[in-house]
Formats: structure tokens, sequence, C-alpha cells
């Protein structure tokens, strides 16, 4: 019942018990809130959101020597990290209740202004290291909110492990009815892992690492607790993304200037499809037969694909701003609704500028606005970008550690979580639009050394059931 490493053929340690991990603290509860943003508006298209990208992380700054992120510590970096030995025991010594609430520091960013409060609450045992990736069940597909009263979520992280947490009563349950989460699997890689996605039925988890490879760990007991390979890349996969409407396909994008189909139903091989791509891929996001794809440099930085024709582009594109040609997506998001008759759709992509371009399908309304900005006005990178499903509003999540709910027809900010101490790495809508999750650290893909001392920290909160 204990937690061992899988790849090469090691088996993961799904606990026996829910672990509950703490430092002794009882339970804090200063309040973190939701800023409904009076006035937050564009500002002439000037102030405002961040698209969704599931697993959309850039490739970071590697020691080419030992594969690792510059400033990373020598010791426990990949691999099972310093935490997880402990774990395998159950709950550890002095462990009692494990949630934080609330926000950290900060005032709102520019444009906000006060508003219903909206806690959050910190998720038990976080990962060593930064997270790169987070993925609610539910949003895998309908009928998957709630599963035994209960939703799950999974997060990736640069310490090479995958965790799963339990959330009674789904984000609500947690954040609104006080529930206990409680971490329910790790499994711990020899990689850092730089992306992880529900496979469409629920049942099993893709996750995708630094080395390449691609793994499927099924959460069920009767898998007797080993992953299976799906397939290979020659450098590190930075983005998974399965589609209900085709749920034997995943796709998935990589470091080495690959996007390809792997057949789930099929031990691993030869993808079903590949697209070579003129540069490094940096992000991507897919709504079946679409696919949008950042690349790290060239003239034009987004790729267009129908994914019925995978092996070339419908078109490419550049994001401009003011007729201005903005530098390539750190994150990007397919709007969850297609034009009626067209089947076109809009994306949004987020920048290393601390801006959102909105690609709509006509180009005479497309737009870009500043969203995650400094004091002084200084740009912070937007790290995520998600779209609701209930209401297409926007998850924007920045460097500057601000959380943000945008909506892009009124073109202002409405949501507003309180400024974290760190960035914020990446955030995630439940399936239902109203569960949000977060994860903060020292931002190791945007090239941070990890500071000592610092933890990362993975965060839950939800929307009013009645917010726009």
């Amino acid at each position: 019942g204990g937690t061992a490493a899988f790849g090469g053929g090691g088996g993961f340690g799904a606990m026996p018990a829910p672990v509950v991990c703490a430092s002794g603290a009882p339970l804090a509860t200063s309040a973190g809130a939701f800023g409904a943003a009076a006035g937050g508006g564009f500002g002439g298209f000037g102030e405002s959101p961040t698209p969704p990208a599931l697993g959309a992380f850039n490739a970071p700054s590697l020691n080419a020597a030992a594969g690792m992120p510059l400033g990373a510590p020598a010791a426990g970096a990949f691999g099972a990290p310093p935490g997880i030995a402990g774990l395998a025991a159950g709950v550890p010594a002095g462990a009692s209740s494990l949630l934080s609430m609330g926000g950290t520091a900060g005032a709102a960013s520019a444009g906000g202004g006060a508003g219903a409060s909206r806690p959050s609450v910190a998720l038990p045992c976080p990962p060593e290291q930064d997270v790169s990736a987070l993925a609610f069940r539910s949003a895998a597909g309908r009928g998957l909110e709630i599963e035994n009263g209960s939703e799950l979520l999974a997060a990736s992280a640069w310490d090479g492990t995958v965790r799963v947490w339990a959330l009674p009563g789904g984000a609500g349950g947690v954040v609104g009815a006080g529930a206990l989460p409680s971490l329910q699997h790790i499994f711990a890689a020899p990689s850092p892992q730089l992306c992880v996605a529900w496979t469409a039925g629920g049942e099993a988890l893709l996750r995708g690492g630094a080395d390449g490879s691609i793994g499927r760990l099924a959460l069920d007991a009767s898998a007797g607790g080993r992953e299976s390979i799906v397939g290979s890349h020659s450098a590190g996969v930075c983005a998974l993304h399965v589609d209900k409407q085709v749920a034997s396909l995943v796709m998935a994008a990589s470091w080495d200037g690959s996007l390809c189909g792997w057949d789930l139903r099929q031990h691993a091989g030869k993808a079903a499809t590949t697209a070579s791509l003129p540069n490094r891929v940096l992000c991507v996001d897919v709504q079946w037969p679409h696919a949008v794809v950042g690349l790290a440099a060239g003239a034009c930085t987004v790729l267009v694909f129908d994914l019925r024709r995978p092996t070339e582009p419908l078109r490419s594109e550049s994001l401009k701003e003011a007729g201005k040609t903005l530098k390539p997506p750190r994150c990007l998001a397919i709007a969850p609704v297609l034009h009626a008759g067209t089947g076109a759709f809009d994306y949004c992509a987020g920048t290393y500028e601390g801006r959102v371009a909105v690609q709509r399908a006509v180009a005479g309304q497309r737009f870009a606005f500043k969203c995650h900005l400094g004091g002084e006005g200084e740009p912070h990178m937007v790290n995520s970008v998600s779209y609701s499903p209930r209401d297409g509003t926007l998850l924007t999540a920045g460097s500057d550690g601000f959380v943000c709910v945008w909506s892009l027809e009124e073109r202002k900010r409405v949501l507003q979580i309180p400024q974290q101490l760190h960035p914020v790495a990446c955030a995630a809508y439940d399936g239902a639009g109203v569960g949000i999750a977060f994860a903060t650290g020292p931002d190791l893909a945007g090239g941070a050394a990890v500071e000592v001392g610092t933890k990362p920290e993975v965060r839950l909160t939800a929307r009013a059931p009645t917010a726009a």
C-alpha cells in the first residue's frame, strides 16, 4: 500500500486510505476573496484576461548535463521526492487538519474593486517542486461531476510526481461546506512531469514526462497498481489532450516539434497520426476536431489544425495588438462554443507580455488586452488560460500572483483572487465551470531558481452559483 515509482515496469502506490499530511498547525481561516471588479474594464483593450490551456507549459532552461531546470536542487529533485517516503506508511507523525484558507498578500491589481468574499483552500501534501498542470476529472466529460460524492483533481509536477486529491462534494463542498479534501494517490516517475490529463471516461490518468514518455495510470485496484506506456517522443511531452468525441485518441505535443495522435487501445508503438512542425511546441489546446498549437519561434507562431486531416495545418497565424506582432504564446484555449452554421471557432492566447490575444473567427473582431501587470505597469507572464464551460468567461493565471476571471463580451474583469506570494503557474476550471484550482510556486517553467524553503501550493476555490 505504499508509493512505488512507476517507469521501468514499476508499480505505483494507491494510498490505502486518504492521506492527511500537515505541519501540525490547526486550520487557518483568513478569508481569501474574489473581488468582483467594479469598473475592472479592459481599458480600451488595455486591461484584461488570459486564456486556458490544459498542460500548456513552455520548455524550461535545462541543465544539458543533468536534464534539470536551472536552479533546481541537486538532492531529491526528481524521482520520488523527499516527502514521498513518509507517505507510504500513511499519516505522518504529528499530522492534523491540513487546510489553510484564503489569499496570501496583496491588493487587487489595477482596475479591481471590492466584491463578494470567496475563500481558497490549500490542498494537503503538495508537490516538492512546481506544479506543471492541473486537471479536474469532471472536466473530462459529462456525467463525471461527482462519483461516490467526490470530485477528483490531478496535478503533475516538476518533482516527478502526479498526485490525485479527492474533493468531497466537489469544489463547492470543500470551499463552501468545509469538507476535508484528501490525497488519494501519488505516482512517482524518474523525470519531471510536464502535463496530465484524464481519459474520456475518467477511469485513468495520462501523464507526459520531460523524458518524452506518455504513461497511462489506472486508478482502480484491479489494474494491479501498474502503468502502461502509451507512446514516447524524443523530447519532453508538454501537453496531452483527450476529447470525449474520440475517446480512444490522445493528442500529444512535444518539444521535439511534433503533434502526434496515440491510440489508447494499442500498446506503445508507432503514433496513429503525426504532424512535424517547424519549431518546438510551447502549448496546445484541443476541442475536436480542432487544435491550436503555439510554436517557440517563426513568422507565424500559432498553427490551426483540423484533426480529421492532422498532418498539415489549415492555416498559420501571428498574434497582434494594434498592428504590433506579439511574442509567441505561452498558453492557448479554444472557446467551448462553435459559430453556428460555419463550424468556425474562437480561441485565446496568453503571452509573455502580460496580455491575452482574443482571436475571433471574424478577423475584424479580434483584439488583445493587458491583464497581468505589476504596480509599475511591468508585464508578467500569462501562464494559463481556460474558458468556463458554463458561461464562456475566461480564467487567467499570471506570474504576478493573481488569478482572474474575465467577461470577454463585456470586456471587463468580473472576479479576482487575492494576490499570492508566488507566481501562479497554472489554473483550471472543473466540469461545471464553478470550481477553480490553481497552483503557486517559483515558476520553474519560466526559468526561475528554486528558493530555499519555498514550497508550491495547490489551492481550490469556487465561484458563486449565481456569478455571471
